[in-house]
């Protein structure tokens, strides 16, 4: 396993859009990547934007080419000490097949993204053995109330030591044990979404022996219970050591006339029958505050005390 060098006040981070394009009328707008621009410049950063980072093709941010070339130009650029993802959105796992992993292996650095950023974070990690990072967006998280998600990018990406233990705001959802037990392994997961679009293909996650943290956000209970079925049938619950369920935004009923289960059922029936711990409501998903979790270190999961405490450094 590669850990990238540790992020220090005066370097230059990379912005690229491997998915979904900076658009007037999209998630990410112009006005708000500037904003998270600014942010990573109080934080001491020299930024510098990809070649295309701003570009559109339909829902992409540029050709499948263009978003890789950004993403491999970014790692040769020897002068570029990290890669932050503008947004997600749609369209990552396209790039996939692209990718030169004996490029990116030569040349560690921090590459940061979640929801369809999974993609890029677990064939990344698992091609070219470099640890990534499950965390916020430049113009989507950055460009919002940054307190609570500027700590634990700092403690994740700037400090030569683990995270530790991995604590929700005051305001945010309450981490509870749904099984009970306590094991240790490195760490793994992403959006569930994006995981199960990758099974049987050479990307898919390998979840052997981890703690795996799952998230996913405005799925209807039926469509989250598919793919966890699905993510269960292809044996990845149960090779995992551990589970966390990450905090799972608008994953509810829209229409209160049509029966459904809640989330909470679903997870009843699909996770706590494994007899492995299991946690619920890490703020590692798409709500506004959110940590970052990196993949590949050692975690030690203990659900009797509700606890996710990260044991290794990310970065050296």
């Amino acid at each position: 396993m590669i850990k990238p060098p540790v992020l220090q006040p005066g370097d230059t981070v990379g912005l690229i859009s491997p998915a979904s394009p900076v658009h007037e009328h999209g998630d990410v707008t112009e006005e708000e990547l500037q904003r998270g621009i600014e942010c990573l410049k109080t934080l001491g950063f020299q930024v510098r934007l990809g070649k295309h980072a701003r570009e559109v093709r339909g829902y992409f941010a540029g050709t499948d080419q263009a978003r890789t070339d950004d993403l491999h130009a970014m790692f040769a650029d020897k002068t570029i000490r990290a890669i932050l993802c503008i947004q997600g959105g749609y369209g990552t796992p396209r790039l996939l097949p692209y990718l030169d992993f004996n490029l990116i292996r030569a040349n560690p650095k921090v590459l940061m993204g979640y929801s369809d950023l999974t993609a890029l974070n677990v064939a990344i990690h698992q091609q070219a053995g470099l640890v990534t990072f499950h965390g916020p967006t430049v113009g989507y998280d950055m460009a919002q109330e940054f307190i609570y998600t500027k700590q634990w990018f700092e403690r994740a990406v700037m400090r030569r030591e683990p995270i530790g233990e991995i604590k929700n705001p005051d305001d945010g959802p309450e981490i509870v044990s749904l099984s009970s037990g306590r094991v240790t392994g490195r760490l793994i997961g992403g959006n569930l979404s994006l995981l199960i679009a990758t099974l049987g293909t050479p990307y898919e996650v390998d979840t052997t022996g981890a703690v795996v943290f799952l998230e996913d956000v405005d799925e209807l209970p039926y469509r989250f219970d598919r793919m966890l079925t699905h993510f269960a049938l292809a044996g990845k619950l149960r090779d995992a050591a551990g589970i966390v369920i990450g905090e799972c935004v608008d994953c509810v009923p829209k229409d209160a006339k049509k029966p459904s289960l809640t989330l909470t059922e679903i997870l009843d029936d699909l996770v706590r029958s494994l007899n492995k711990p299991v946690l619920y409501g890490v703020c590692c998903g798409h709500g506004k505050k959110k940590v970052t979790l990196p993949y590949g270190v050692q975690a030690t999961l203990d659900a009797d005390a509700c606890r996710l405490v990260i044991e290794e450094a990310a970065v050296e």
